[in-house]
């Protein structure tokens, strides 16, 4: 997200910079590592499909962006839900802020919050000027 960022702030050096392939290195990564966990789901997986998503939903696609919030829907049930994350509750305001604020962009509903993925974490709107890093 930080070189899709950079790009637009210094177009000049956009050349310079592979954006699909830092992309698909980094769902090799996460693909990687979910089939060497066999079935474990870690909070860095969590919030590397998170990320992924995010980044669809700011500077993709709003199919792919549904595509992960799908395999993060997935991943929390295999958990045990939202409450099971990490971090001492971050990582749960962390993807309940990113689903919150992409279903906004992308014109889609929540994912999560609703009685398949309850939260404790609330939010008053989606903020997507700071979501999406435009000042």
């Amino acid at each position: 997200m930080a070189a899709s960022h950079y790009c637009i702030v210094n177009p000049s050096q956009a050349t310079l910079i592979d954006l699909l392939a830092l992309k698909a290195r980094a769902l090799s990564e996460i693909n990687t590592a979910l089939t060497n966990h066999q079935g474990t789901i870690t909070d860095a997986m969590v919030g590397a499909v998170a990320k992924m998503a995010a980044y669809e939903a700011i500077f993709g696609d709003s199919e792919v962006f549904a595509a992960h919030m799908k395999g993060l829907q997935m991943m929390l049930k295999l958990r045990g839900g939202l409450g099971t994350l990490g971090l001492d509750g971050l990582l749960e305001r962390m993807v309940v802020w990113i689903d919150l604020n992409a279903a906004h962009l992308t014109g889609r509903e929540v994912a999560l919050g609703g009685d398949a993925f309850p939260t404790r974490v609330r939010f008053a709107a989606p903020d997507p000027f700071h979501f999406a890093g435009i000042s």
